[in-house]
């Protein structure tokens, strides 16, 4: 399949990897599928018809959370449709203002989200590569800023697996992880 790139490079970390791969993208919207994870068999044919409807920077869907046999579903808690930046952060701050604290609106993932690539390729660039967490939101949040629109569907498609000895989860305290 001519569509399909293998790039071989050293391990830099996620933030070096996903740079790579964002500069190679080629198409008008990207998104990252992190390697030990899955998309659900129709989501990315739902998302083009919701691009070619609306035209957002951003479509933004729910996601499970797999783990030791559990599965959690994440849908995003804002109502689902079409956002201008302006109405996405009224609502956002309305959901978070009546929502736990420990509730997002959104997830701050990269993965349940695809993106204007221009919008994509202009915020990893600015992500610091020594990032090991945190990263997604690095890129994630500048690019909720910087948007003009966004369109929001709570269908979880990603299923994200956790696994226990991820950096994500790891909590010993190392200098070269911020």
């Amino acid at each position: 399949d001519k569509r399909i790139h293998v790039i071989h490079k050293e391990n830099g970390g996620i933030a070096s990897a996903r740079k790579v791969g964002i500069n190679c993208a080629t198409g008008d919207y990207a998104t990252n599928i992190d390697p030990d994870d899955w998309i659900e068999r129709d989501a990315y044919e739902s998302v083009v018809k919701i691009i070619d409807r609306y035209h957002p920077d951003i479509v933004s869907f729910g996601m499970k959370k797999e783990f030791d046999g559990l599965l959690e579903v994440q849908p995003i808690l804002l109502e689902n449709g079409m956002y201008s930046r302006k109405q996405f952060w009224r609502a956002f701050c309305q959901v978070h203002k009546n929502a736990p604290f420990f509730l997002q609106p959104l997830m701050m993932s990269q993965c349940d989200k695809v993106v204007r690539t221009e919008l994509f390729k202009k915020h990893e660039f600015n992500c610091d590569e020594k990032l090991k967490k945190n990263v997604d939101d690095a890129v994630v949040f500048p690019m909720l800023l910087d948007m003009t629109s966004i369109y929001i569907d709570s269908k979880c498609w990603y299923h994200y697996c956790v696994r226990k000895n991820s950096i994500l989860w790891q909590t010993k305290h190392n200098d070269d992880v911020r």
